[in-house]
Order: structure tokens, then C-alpha cells, then sequence
């Protein structure tokens, strides 16, 4: 892992990868996502196809995300929230241990369906701030920090940080395309010449 000087900041820029799948989903989509400049957009926009910034303010509530992390069977199809994968260390105070959970197995577990069809991992960034701040469309949640999201969850181990409603495509540096019968390595990458690096930025953690 890559820790760049934290400091005080009340932001920084989170490193993810986010893992896209599904029966219908397929490689040229998956590359589209980037080539078009459309982007990662969440469910809700996806479902109701024309949104406007009144819009967005009324979805984004404490109630809805916890309803994204907790409840995501019943809300994942209307949910203004997007997962992205991060990496996480798990405490074992009983055996003294910490365990690394890694952003990429989480992602291509979440892509593939454990293994059992294609899927798309798509890696990039996003500002994330270092208290909840919910109605903020352009911060990030951490929600996998226990220091900021102190409530039990047994979805921390995933690695969460959560955009709101739209990644941008020139946040997403690569995509790679990932088939179950070899997961060894993907079957094919597409670069993104679009990519803004946002090292000038602010300060920088990469995933694990």
C-alpha cells in the first residue's frame, strides 16, 4: 500500500477498483464505459435515465446509504450510491492477527460472480473526505473506516468507499476485461488516454 502525507487535510484521494458484471454484459461494454465518456453512473440514474442536481440532493440521505450497504438486495436496483472496492484489514483480537483483504479479489469476486461469468474491473479514483458528509455529491464515503462509520457492519471487510450517483470516465485510468476460466490475468486491458492523474491534487492513498 502507498501512503502518501495525510496531514490534517479534510479530504483525500482514494485509489479503487470497481467490479462490473452480468448476464447481459459484455467486453465492448465494458470498454464503452470509457471510450464514450460516459462513466460509472449508479443505478438510479441508470433507471430513471434523465436526473437533474434537485434530483440528486433528495437521494442522497443517511437513511439511502445505509440502505445501499446493509439492504442492497431490496435497494441495489434504485440505489444513487456506487461500491467501489478499496482493500480493508480485518483485526482478529482473538488470535492477535490482522487480515489483508485485497480491492482486486473483492471487485473480480463481485465482476464474475465468483467465477462463474466475465466481467469488467474498472480502476480509478475519487475524492474522499474524512468525516461523513453525505449530501455532498462529489465526496466520497469511507465507509470501511471504523474511526468515521463506527457502526458494526458485516460488509467492512469488503473494503467500501462509496461514490454518489456518477464516477466520472476521466477518473478511470483502465479497464480490464476478466474471463472466469483463467483468472490468472485479464483477457484484455483498454487504457484510458482521457485519464486525469490527480497526484497535483491532493494528498494520495492507493488501494491493496
Amino acid at each position: 500500500m502507498r501512503w502518501l502525507a495525510i496531514g490534517s487535510d479534510p479530504m483525500y484521494v482514494q485509489y479503487f477498483v470497481k467490479g462490473i458484471g452480468g448476464a447481459d454484459f459484455k467486453m465492448d461494454d465494458a470498454f464503452a464505459t470509457v471510450l464514450h465518456g460516459l462513466g460509472i453512473i449508479s443505478n438510479w440514474w441508470r433507471a430513471t435515465k434523465t436526473i437533474t442536481p434537485a434530483d440528486v440532493q433528495t437521494q442522497l440521505t443517511d437513511t439511502g446509504l445505509d440502505r445501499h450497504i446493509h439492504d442492497y438486495q431490496a435497494f441495489g436496483p434504485q440505489t444513487p450510491f456506487i461500491s467501489l472496492a478499496c482493500g480493508c484489514v480485518e483485526r482478529d483480537v482473538v488470535l492477535a492477527h490482522n487480515r489483508v483483504h485485497s480491492a482486486v479479489d473483492t471487485a473480480l469476486e463481485f465482476a464474475t460472480d465468483a467465477g462463474i461469468r466475465p466481467g469488467a474491473l474498472y480502476y480509478g479514483w475519487v475524492v474522499v473526505g474524512q468525516s461523513p458528509a453525505v449530501g455532498i455529491a462529489s465526496i466520497s464515503e469511507a465507509v470501511r473506516e471504523l474511526n468515521v462509520y463506527r457502526r458494526w457492519s458485516p460488509f467492512q471487510p469488503e473494503g467500501e468507499v462509496t461514490a454518489k450517483v456518477h464516477v466520472p470516465a476521466n477518473q478511470i485510468s483502465r479497464v480490464e476485461w476478466w474471463d472466469p476460466r483463467d483468472l490468472h490475468a485479464p483477457q484484455d486491458v483498454h487504457s484510458n488516454t482521457r485519464f486525469v492523474d490527480p497526484g497535483p491534487l491532493f494528498n494520495v492513498r492507493d488501494l491493496f
